[in-house]
């Protein structure tokens, strides 16, 4: 297992109240052991994915007092040796 981490630009907009980020081994199927993981209102953090496979890395941002999450930022894929999540989880 390495650690990926990631650093990613998000407009703080009126009731966000979290980020998530998600990963997966397919294109938009982001359902690995540990995804989703809750980054707060931290744009920085980590997630843990073995080496050895192409992983698929998003994020949405929340609003937990509607129960609304947005949709996906735009597709991360990943391993890297290096590289920039980018995208906007609105």
């Amino acid at each position: 297992m390495s650690e990926v981490r990631l650093a990613f630009d998000a407009s703080v907009s009126a009731g966000v109240t979290r980020y998530k980020v998600y990963w997966g081994r397919a294109a938009g199927v982001y359902n690995a052991a540990g995804s989703p993981k809750d980054f707060g209102l931290a744009l920085t953090g980590g997630i843990d994915i073995d080496e050895t496979t192409t992983w698929h890395i998003s994020a949405t941002a929340v609003d937990d007092s509607t129960g609304l999450e947005s949709d996906f930022a735009t597709e991360l894929v990943a391993p890297l040796v290096l590289g920039c999540m980018t995208g906007r989880a609105n």
